[in-house]
């Protein structure tokens, strides 16, 4: 029986529709193919295309999101860790030709679902690593940013973070204040632990430093008004009570046995040379201390009654201070002076040595109706 020709036009498109379903399904089946994942993801380290990476990633847990800024942090770390990138493409290719999925490398190949209903859907499955924090005291809290996204927390665990490479944010918060620091990070197969030693850390932040060189250069200049005031204890505001009431006591004794002998006595602060390296924090039953060397200069004279010449003492003297962080007025007290017996010879020799200077020194004098005359 002869086929009419409307029937030969039927049939013929028939087969080139099941020929065109065919190829697609061929293309499909190879695009949906662990090997053409594995050949997407070289081409995506070659091209350095965050975003195409994106899309063939999933995260073994469901806190670490796969984002462009994390999938950029993996591309830096396998471009620039060579030997990382070929261990872990010839896993992938051993994976790839055995089908062996999920598993326990830092990526794995992993099903997804199905695409179009028909084909497999294979992704580059993420090992996540925990973040342990250590060292942080009874009241601090340690916040975490990577790359501009935030990790959370519970305690001192912080969680999870993919591999790459990074650019970690913490952010400090304790009795002193909020600190910020950024380091790199490099995140592969292990658990990454942050030890967070406050009082190293906050002894080199320049604005705690300069909180205590002010309150030193402050309480050096009250000194001066001190020592021309009989040593009344309210005239050491910058020093804690303990300190100006106990060195108060001790000055007060000496000068009642010496002021019959006294005409007058001149004293003026000139300033002081710092080493800021030398700053060191501790932290003890909820107090924090510091102490720091410095070169402190004077002028300083007197004038017995039996003499007609003022006497001058002036001095630079190698001191070391200890000071107290006071919660409730929130500032730093000193709290102890010894001598560290450094010159100012030896203080020019000081890397990273701050030095201040009076520019019109007051002069102060006991009694006070006294002139001024050093």
């Amino acid at each position: 029986m002869r086929l009419g020709k409307s029937s030969m036009v039927i049939i013929g498109t028939f087969v080139l529709i099941l020929m065109f379903l065919l190829i697609l399904v061929g293309i499909g089946h190879s695009k949906s193919s662990p090997e053409h994942l594995l050949q997407s993801f070289k081409e995506t380290i070659k091209t350095n295309d965050a975003s195409a990476l994106k899309q063939l990633l999933i995260s073994d847990n469901k806190s670490a999101e796969i984002t462009k800024s994390s999938s950029q942090a993996l591309l830096n770390y396998l471009r620039t860790h060579k030997g990382a990138y070929r261990e872990i493409t010839d896993s992938l290719t051993k994976a790839a030709q055995t089908k062996k999925l999920d598993s326990d490398g830092v990526l794995s190949i992993t099903q997804q679902g199905r695409r179009y209903l028909l084909f497999k859907n294979y992704k580059l499955k993420l090992q996540t690593q925990p973040i342990t924090v250590t060292g942080l005291r009874k009241g601090e809290q340690l916040a975490l940013n990577a790359d501009q996204q935030g990790i959370a927390h519970k305690g001192t665990k912080y969680g999870r973070i993919l591999p790459g490479t990074y650019v970690l944010q913490k952010q400090l918060t304790n009795d002193l204040g909020i600190f910020v620091k950024k380091e790199k990070i490099a995140v592969w197969d292990q658990p990454i632990t942050i030890d967070v030693n406050s009082a190293a850390w906050i002894a080199r932040d320049a604005s705690v430093q300069k909180a205590v060189i002010e309150r030193i250069n402050q309480f050096n200049s009250e000194v001066s008004i001190w020592e021309t005031s009989e040593y009344v204890p309210t005239k050491l505001p910058s020093a804690s009570e303990q300190f100006k009431k106990t060195q108060s006591a001790a000055r007060m004794m000496q000068f009642e046995q010496i002021k019959g002998q006294l005409d007058e006595v001149q004293s003026a602060y000139l300033g002081m040379v710092v080493d800021p390296d030398s700053l060191t924090l501790t932290h003890f039953g909820d107090q924090w201390n510091a102490s720091v060397d410095t070169v402190v200069s004077y002028k300083y004279g007197y004038k017995l009654k039996k003499e007609k010449q003022m006497k001058d003492d002036s001095y630079q003297r190698g001191i070391n201070f200890r000071l107290v962080y006071d919660k409730n007025q929130k500032r730093w007290l000193v709290n102890g002076i010894s001598d560290n017996y450094i010159t100012l010879q030896t203080a020019s020799l000081w890397t990273h040595k701050k030095k201040l200077s009076v520019p019109n020194p007051v002069v102060h004098t006991w009694p006070a109706d006294k002139q001024p005359n050093l």
